[in-house]
């Protein structure tokens, strides 16, 4: 009881930070300059404040064992990474007054990607179950190079020689956001209480607000319409404060209770068996769309793409077969 009350207690206070977020950005809507500066501060504020409630959840997480321990500690870090590349947009802007984005700032973007990747796989497989690992792999590869392929052809049109590298970052960043939705959606699915699926909601939650954040950033951004501090910014916010949020419920729900559940009962494998099938109708629909849409140039890039994204799937199928015929078994014997 006196742990859901923490977590009421800054579920309240990650409300308060979102609603004056918002105050700030309307009420100084009319002053750009200071604007900028006091919800980029705002923002590298709250979004070390989310690391350290994932370091706290690291801590809280020994009990699980080292693996769940390094794995918030790798969220943790990919948090910090991703503060830094705030604070070093912030620096760009209000200092050496430049252009943000690109910039340096997005390799620190990058690390967050790498690094909270690392850290969902981590948590969702065994390290000893070596062809799983291969098979999350792949999985992901399968979303990357799908997204590439949605993303690709429907923005590909607009691309000019100045916007071919802004476009890019865009598209990459929201493929990254949708690779760590999944990762997180299969997170859920293999919790084996209701309880313990309670943090990962949070995170998707996060994630979602990443995806429609990055999407919406994109669209104004490559039209030559966003101002930094807008309201648009105001998805970030709340995707740091759900990621906060989902640490410090699972950190407070960390107990002897729940890790005999984990001991005890095993999860299902529900998500990977249906990536392949999922993307692959989507994959075939833009490659005809793209046919029909694309001048020949662009769409030589996403048949490229296609080619890539079908290797992937029947590497997947190799190996759920191989699986299921005991050969990794017979490997390690």
């Amino acid at each position: 009881m006196r742990n859901f009350k923490k977590f009421q207690y800054s579920a309240a206070a990650g409300l308060i930070l979102i609603i004056s977020y918002i105050a700030i950005s309307v009420i100084l809507n009319n002053n750009p300059p200071l604007q900028q500066a006091t919800t980029d501060i705002l923002s590298i504020l709250i979004n070390f404040t989310a690391a350290l409630c994932l370091f706290y959840t690291s801590y809280k997480s020994r009990i699980y064992g080292k693996q769940i321990q390094y794995a918030w500690l790798l969220l943790a870090l990919a948090q910090l990474f991703y503060a830094a590349g705030d604070a070093t947009w912030t620096y760009i802007e209000l200092f050496l007054h430049g252009a943000p984005f690109p910039s340096v700032a997005d390799d620190l973007y990058l690390l967050y990607y790498v690094l909270f990747a690392a850290g969902l796989i981590l948590l969702s497989r065994p390290l000893i179950n070596t062809e799983r690992i291969y098979k999350t792999i792949l999985d992901i590869g399968i979303i990357l190079t799908s997204a590439v392929l949605i993303f690709w052809t429907t923005l590909a049109l607009p691309i000019t020689t100045n916007s071919f590298l802004p476009l890019s970052l865009t598209l990459y960043y929201i493929i990254r956001d949708f690779v760590l939705f999944f990762l997180v959606l299969n997170l859920i699915l293999r919790q084996p209480t209701k309880k313990m699926r309670y943090p990962f909601l949070l995170l998707i939650g996060g994630i979602s607000a990443y995806i429609i954040t990055d999407t919406i950033f994109s669209y104004f951004f490559l039209n030559g319409n966003y101002a930094s501090g807008s309201l648009i910014d105001t998805g970030w916010i709340i995707a740091f404060i759900l990621i906060g949020l989902a640490g410090i419920l699972y950190g407070n729900n960390a107990n002897v209770e729940s890790l005999k559940i984990m001991h005890n009962r095993r999860p299902k494998h529900v998500i990977s068996s249906f990536i392949p099938l999922i993307w692959i109708g989507t994959a075939v629909f833009m490659l005809i769309w793209g046919y029909y849409n694309l001048p020949p140039s662009n769409f030589a890039t996403v048949q490229l793409k296609f080619v890539i994204f079908m290797i992937l799937v029947l590497i997947r199928y190799l190996l759920s077969i191989l699986e299921k015929k005991g050969f990794f078994k017979t490997l390690k014997q």
